[in-house]
């Protein structure tokens, strides 16, 4: 495997990147309910699940799962990243951090002096 591999080896940095603004697209849309940033984050996520799935089928095909442990930690760090991610949205620990970063500004005496 390596330059041989016809291009089809497991997901590089570029794809890191894009998988890294699509996390954040998606803390973004669930902490300001948009529906634009909604959809858009729901189509990053389908467009990386897509070329995953597909580059990772090819691979599979040319190389009957024999690839080199570092290969295998390379596969599958995106589908495990995508679901911590997934069971951390689906948690409240996003809306706990938030109230937590938040509960100095709130404890804060009004400035009218109310």
């Amino acid at each position: 495997m390596g330059p041989k591999d016809g291009g089809w080896g497991p997901p590089g940095i570029a794809f890191n990147v894009a998988l890294s603004i699509a996390i954040a697209v998606a803390l973004e849309s669930t902490s300001n309910p948009s529906l634009m940033t909604f959809f858009l984050a729901a189509a990053m996520w389908l467009l990386l699940a897509g070329l995953w799935g597909g580059r990772s089928a090819i691979a599979i095909w040319r190389h009957r799962l024999r690839f080199p442990p570092r290969y295998w930690a390379r596969w599958l760090s995106v589908p495990i990243t995508m679901s911590l991610f997934c069971a951390i949205l689906s948690s409240s620990a996003p809306l706990v951090i938030r109230l937590e970063l938040s509960r100095g500004a709130m404890n804060k005496e009004p400035l009218g002096g109310g």
